[in-house]
């Protein structure tokens, strides 16, 4: 996992040295997020608060943390650390006190420009996480993953199911384009419920995009025109090939909702009205 910056929140206590967060966490069942930081703000505050609590709920922990508390706590780190752009992770851990649950930056890889130009390559990988639906943190899958990503040389692993159905990313949501420039996703019921994979979705109805949920086999991926990825870091991002499946990169609706997700971003930030206490 690794820690970056020089301080981390246990708590609501500001503390030097992540790493021993970091150690505290290896050996306890945990949940997290990850939350892009931006010109020093959280992107979807609320959506990660949600996340959080529901995850908690699948390990049997009850913990609830509004939006603004994040915010401000977020805030307080950022200003500490003096970081203004990066990945914070979020993690509580058993047995789910507000003193459990612990705030640093973390090491981040965001897509380049020629990633966004050209698609990006995927490996797939058999593997497929206990409970989906919770982001409960799995360091043998992470490991496997991170492992195939660096001996491959690419952006990111796909998970297939013992049944042979594409289920995500190691650590994103994948979506394929049909030939009638319609969006198909796995089923929520075997994805982690992404915040990006959400708003993407949310695009689709807006814009009158026809996007649907379904079991997608992996031996029948070369079918489609074209495949994307979303998450926290890579937003959306087209991908060029999976295996020795290759995409079309330059589809028009890809594009489209690359950018309206990208509008999606900016009024979210201008919008941002939490006052924490110390500007008060």
């Amino acid at each position: 996992m690794n820690v970056r910056g020089k301080y981390y929140l246990r708590g609501n206590k500001l503390l030097a040295g992540p790493d021993r967060a970091e150690q505290v966490i290896a050996r306890t069942p945990n949940v997290y997020e990850v939350v892009r930081i931006i010109n020093g703000l959280p992107l979807f505050c609320e959506e990660h608060c949600t996340r959080l609590a529901k995850s908690a709920g699948h390990l049997g922990l009850q913990y609830v943390i509004a939006p603004d508390e994040m915010f401000c706590r977020i805030r307080r780190l950022v200003s500490a650390d003096g970081i203004l752009y990066g990945n914070i992770r979020i993690t509580l851990t058993v047995p789910g006190n507000d003193e459990n649950l612990y705030l640093f930056f973390i090491p981040y890889h965001y897509p380049g420009q020629q990633d966004y130009l050209r698609g990006v390559e995927l490996r797939s990988m058999q593997a497929s996480r206990p409970d989906p639906n919770a982001k409960i943190a799995n360091l043998a899958l992470r490991e496997k993953a991170d492992a195939m990503i660096k001996r491959e040389g690419v952006f990111e692993v796909l998970l297939v199911d013992d049944n042979g159905f594409v289920t995500e990313g190691s650590r994103s949501n994948i979506f394929f384009v049909d030939d009638n420039q319609q969006i198909v996703t796995p089923e929520l019921r075997q994805v982690l419920p992404g915040i990006t994979r959400q708003k993407v979705i949310e695009i689709c109805k807006a814009h009158h995009i026809a996007v649907r949920e379904s079991k997608i086999e992996y031996d029948g991926i070369g079918s489609y025109r074209g495949a994307f990825i979303t998450g926290t870091s890579p937003k959306v991002l087209p991908v060029a090939k999976i295996d020795r499946a290759a995409f079309a990169v330059d589809l028009p609706v890809i594009g489209k909702l690359m950018g309206e997700y990208d509008k999606r971003v900016e009024d979210y930030l201008k919008g941002l009205k939490y006052i924490c206490e110390e500007n008060r």
